[in-house]
Protein backbone atom coordinates (compact mmCIF):
# COMPACT_ATOMS: atom_id res chain seq x y z
CA UNK A 1 0.00 0.00 0.00
CA UNK A 2 1.57 3.34 -0.85
CA UNK A 3 1.86 5.63 1.99
CA UNK A 4 1.58 9.41 1.11
CA UNK A 5 1.09 12.27 3.34
CA UNK A 6 -0.53 15.67 3.04
CA UNK A 7 1.57 18.42 3.97
CA UNK A 8 -0.93 21.49 2.96
CA UNK A 9 -4.58 21.54 2.84
CA UNK A 10 -6.60 20.96 -0.62
CA UNK A 11 -8.57 23.93 -1.87
CA UNK A 12 -11.29 24.30 -4.33
CA UNK A 13 -12.56 27.16 -5.49
CA UNK A 14 -15.94 28.14 -7.92
CA UNK A 15 -15.94 30.45 -10.09
CA UNK A 16 -17.15 31.12 -13.34
CA UNK A 17 -14.67 32.11 -16.04
CA UNK A 18 -11.54 30.43 -17.34
CA UNK A 19 -9.24 27.60 -15.98
CA UNK A 20 -6.14 28.89 -14.74
CA UNK A 21 -2.54 27.81 -14.86
CA UNK A 22 0.33 28.17 -12.28
CA UNK A 23 -2.22 28.36 -9.56
CA UNK A 24 0.90 27.79 -6.81
CA UNK A 25 3.54 30.01 -6.16
CA UNK A 26 6.09 28.01 -6.91
CA UNK A 27 8.70 29.34 -4.74
CA UNK A 28 6.39 29.01 -1.77
CA UNK A 29 5.82 25.38 -2.83
CA UNK A 30 9.38 24.69 -3.46
CA UNK A 31 10.29 26.16 0.05
CA UNK A 32 8.15 23.67 2.03
CA UNK A 33 9.34 20.54 -0.09
CA UNK A 34 12.57 21.74 1.21
CA UNK A 35 11.41 20.95 4.76
CA UNK A 36 9.63 17.54 3.65
CA UNK A 37 12.29 15.25 4.66
CA UNK A 38 12.37 11.28 5.73
CA UNK A 39 13.20 12.35 9.21
CA UNK A 40 9.89 14.68 9.21
CA UNK A 41 7.90 11.87 7.82
CA UNK A 42 9.36 8.73 8.63
CA UNK A 43 6.07 6.56 7.11
CA UNK A 44 5.89 8.56 3.41
CA UNK A 45 7.40 7.17 0.51
CA UNK A 46 5.69 10.29 -1.14
CA UNK A 47 4.24 13.58 0.05
CA UNK A 48 1.94 15.55 -1.31
CA UNK A 49 3.11 19.24 -0.80
CA UNK A 50 0.50 21.19 -2.15
CA UNK A 51 -2.25 20.54 -4.03
CA UNK A 52 -4.92 23.40 -6.08
CA UNK A 53 -7.92 22.72 -7.92
CA UNK A 54 -10.08 25.60 -9.42
CA UNK A 55 -13.48 24.46 -11.02
CA UNK A 56 -15.49 26.55 -13.58
CA UNK A 57 -18.62 25.61 -14.51
CA UNK A 58 -21.36 27.20 -16.97
CA UNK A 59 -24.53 27.25 -16.62
CA UNK A 60 -25.19 24.40 -19.49
CA UNK A 61 -23.75 22.12 -17.61
CA UNK A 62 -20.07 21.95 -19.46
CA UNK A 63 -16.58 23.34 -17.62
CA UNK A 64 -13.26 23.03 -16.55
CA UNK A 65 -11.17 22.03 -13.62
CA UNK A 66 -7.40 22.62 -13.71
CA UNK A 67 -5.08 21.22 -10.85
CA UNK A 68 -1.90 22.06 -9.78
CA UNK A 69 0.18 20.01 -7.54
CA UNK A 70 4.34 19.41 -6.65
CA UNK A 71 4.66 15.68 -4.72
CA UNK A 72 7.85 15.25 -3.26
CA UNK A 73 9.56 11.48 -3.34
CA UNK A 74 11.43 10.31 -0.55
CA UNK A 75 12.12 6.82 -1.21
CA UNK A 76 12.54 4.20 -3.83
CA UNK A 77 9.38 2.94 -3.09
CA UNK A 78 7.88 6.33 -3.66
CA UNK A 79 10.16 6.82 -6.82
CA UNK A 80 8.18 3.35 -8.77
CA UNK A 81 4.75 4.28 -7.79
CA UNK A 82 5.45 7.92 -8.79
CA UNK A 83 6.73 6.76 -12.31
CA UNK A 84 3.89 7.26 -13.66
CA UNK A 85 0.46 9.38 -14.08
CA UNK A 86 -2.90 8.47 -14.76
CA UNK A 87 -6.15 10.46 -15.98
CA UNK A 88 -9.66 8.57 -16.85
CA UNK A 89 -11.63 10.05 -18.65
CA UNK A 90 -14.86 9.13 -21.20
CA UNK A 91 -14.39 11.01 -24.38
CA UNK A 92 -18.14 11.21 -25.11
CA UNK A 93 -18.18 13.69 -22.55
CA UNK A 94 -14.80 15.85 -22.59
CA UNK A 95 -10.85 15.05 -22.30
CA UNK A 96 -8.36 15.60 -19.85
CA UNK A 97 -4.87 17.94 -20.95
CA UNK A 98 -1.35 18.08 -18.98
CA UNK A 99 -0.50 21.48 -19.37
CA UNK A 100 2.44 21.22 -17.82
CA UNK A 101 5.02 18.35 -16.22
CA UNK A 102 8.05 18.63 -14.79
CA UNK A 103 10.45 16.86 -12.57
CA UNK A 104 12.51 19.74 -10.32
CA UNK A 105 15.52 18.64 -9.01
CA UNK A 106 17.08 18.85 -5.25
CA UNK A 107 19.58 21.53 -6.48
CA UNK A 108 16.44 23.21 -8.11
CA UNK A 109 16.92 22.59 -11.60
CA UNK A 110 13.86 21.64 -13.46
CA UNK A 111 13.66 18.88 -16.01
CA UNK A 112 10.60 19.49 -18.40
CA UNK A 113 8.50 16.57 -19.32
CA UNK A 114 7.95 15.91 -22.96
CA UNK A 115 3.76 15.51 -22.37
CA UNK A 116 3.00 14.31 -26.33
CA UNK A 117 6.32 12.00 -26.44
CA UNK A 118 6.00 10.78 -22.85
CA UNK A 119 2.34 9.96 -22.72
CA UNK A 120 -0.46 7.42 -24.17
CA UNK A 121 -4.01 7.63 -24.83
CA UNK A 122 -5.80 4.34 -24.66
CA UNK A 123 -8.60 2.59 -23.21
CA UNK A 124 -9.45 2.26 -20.05
CA UNK A 125 -8.61 -1.62 -18.99
CA UNK A 126 -10.32 -2.05 -15.53
CA UNK A 127 -13.58 -2.43 -17.62
CA UNK A 128 -12.55 -5.26 -19.59
CA UNK A 129 -13.41 -7.71 -16.92
CA UNK A 130 -17.28 -6.03 -16.50
CA UNK A 131 -20.44 -6.64 -18.78
CA UNK A 132 -20.91 -3.08 -19.86
CA UNK A 133 -18.05 -2.47 -21.69
CA UNK A 134 -17.42 1.41 -23.34
CA UNK A 135 -14.80 2.26 -25.75
CA UNK A 136 -15.09 5.77 -24.78
CA UNK A 137 -14.08 5.63 -21.43
CA UNK A 138 -10.33 5.99 -21.98
CA UNK A 139 -6.76 6.64 -19.53
CA UNK A 140 -4.31 8.84 -20.50
CA UNK A 141 -0.83 7.83 -18.76
CA UNK A 142 2.12 9.49 -18.40
CA UNK A 143 5.52 8.69 -17.77
CA UNK A 144 8.36 10.31 -15.74
CA UNK A 145 11.64 9.55 -17.41
CA UNK A 146 14.65 10.00 -14.93
CA UNK A 147 12.58 10.31 -11.61
CA UNK A 148 14.55 10.34 -8.90
CA UNK A 149 14.49 9.80 -5.19
CA UNK A 150 14.70 13.48 -3.99
CA UNK A 151 12.66 14.80 -7.12
CA UNK A 152 9.67 16.67 -6.37
CA UNK A 153 7.11 16.17 -9.22
CA UNK A 154 5.25 19.32 -10.72
CA UNK A 155 1.79 18.70 -12.79
CA UNK A 156 -1.16 21.02 -14.03
CA UNK A 157 -4.01 19.19 -15.54
CA UNK A 158 -6.35 20.41 -17.07
CA UNK A 159 -10.07 18.38 -16.97
CA UNK A 160 -12.41 19.48 -19.90
CA UNK A 161 -16.15 18.93 -19.79
CA UNK A 162 -17.42 19.54 -23.17
CA UNK A 163 -20.70 17.96 -22.82
CA UNK A 164 -22.73 17.92 -19.64
CA UNK A 165 -23.98 14.14 -18.93
CA UNK A 166 -27.54 16.26 -17.99
CA UNK A 167 -28.37 18.95 -19.85
CA UNK A 168 -28.42 21.99 -18.51
CA UNK A 169 -27.18 20.58 -15.10
CA UNK A 170 -23.31 20.61 -14.02
CA UNK A 171 -21.95 17.67 -12.56
CA UNK A 172 -18.74 16.55 -10.91
CA UNK A 173 -17.08 14.57 -8.27
CA UNK A 174 -13.89 14.62 -6.40
CA UNK A 175 -11.86 12.11 -4.94
CA UNK A 176 -10.19 12.37 -1.65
Amino acid sequence: MKKSALLFVFALVLECGRCHADLIDRAQALARAQAVTTAAYPDADTVLVSDYTVQVYRPDGTGCSTNEWYEKILTEKGRRDSRTASFWMNVSYGDVVVEAAELIKPDGSSVVIDVEANSRLMIEPGQMNANIYDPHNKIRTLAFPGIEVGDVVRLVVVNNTTKSRVPDAFSDYMVF
